[in-house]
């Protein structure tokens, strides 16, 4: 299984990171919204963990966004 961790705190994407991939999954992280979609669309996850509160572009902006297309 693929997963994208998209959070601006490096330690949760860091936590994330680690203990997915301890469990055997594919995890790439992203600091951003618009790098998270770009790395959605290139890497083409089963799940997708974001986080709601990010500045610049929203948790909810970027589901939103991939929604629309």
């Amino acid at each position: 299984m693929k997963i994208v961790a998209i959070d601006d705190q490096q330690l949760v994407r860091l936590s994330l990171e680690k203990h997915f991939s301890r469990l055997g999954y594919t995890v790439k992280c992203a600091e951003t919204g618009v790098k998270g979609i770009e790395l959605v669309y290139d890497f083409k996850p089963d799940l997708i963990i974001i986080d709601i509160n990010m500045e610049g572009m929203s948790g909810l902006e970027v589901v939103r966004k991939l929604r629309a297309e």
